[in-house]
């Protein structure tokens, strides 16, 4: 598990509910790669969440992407903010011939609302998120099984590695007050 350099995994890791099973929360730029005893939760305003699960191996992972991509990388060290990196950081969980593990692997996509409907802007964070994701996972020949994107909402994901169902709840915006 990845997190910003602020927090700890302790601070992710909710206490154990039902049946031992337990609950990890991601923020923007965290991933975490785990098996059926973890459920993941996050949420999405304009941010995207991928979703990988092996429906075999009842094994997955899931990242919360904020950007697209950063224009400067540091050498040597990935961030989980950027489509780009998150995706990579997600691959090194899956090991070294993840590219042709990837195929065994359920892929869902979420997220990219429009979070400020009422303004008027020529570029929107969220479909920009979209794209590069979208862009990506074609890149790396992943095929999308789900998705729920865009919109003038934000969402409540829960992920759920022991049958990889992802629940969400998606609230809409009403405007800006």
């Amino acid at each position: 598990m990845n997190t910003n350099d602020s927090l700890s995994p302790n601070d992710l890791v909710l206490p154990e509910g039902e049946h031992g099973v337990v609950d990890i929360f991601l923020r923007p730029g965290d991933y975490f790669w785990g098996d059926a005893r973890s459920r993941i939760r996050t949420i999405l305003g304009s941010c995207v969440a991928i979703c990988f699960w092996n429906p075999i191996s009842k094994e997955g992972g899931m990242c919360h992407i904020m950007l697209p991509y950063r224009i400067k990388r540091e050498p040597g060290r990935l961030d989980g903010r950027y489509a780009d990196e998150a995706l990579l950081l997600l691959f090194d969980e899956l090991g070294h011939a993840s590219r042709k593990r990837i195929a065994e692997y359920e892929t869902k996509i979420f997220g990219g609302g429009r979070m400020f409907p009422d303004l008027e802007t020529n570029e929107v964070i969220g479909e920009r998120n979209i794209k590069s994701v979208r862009e990506l996972l074609a890149r790396f020949n992943i095929r999308v099984k789900a998705e729920s994107l865009g919109g003038d909402c934000h969402r409540k994901i829960i992920f759920d590695l022991s049958t990889g169902e992802v629940l969400q709840q998606k609230r809409l915006l009403t405007g800006i007050a």
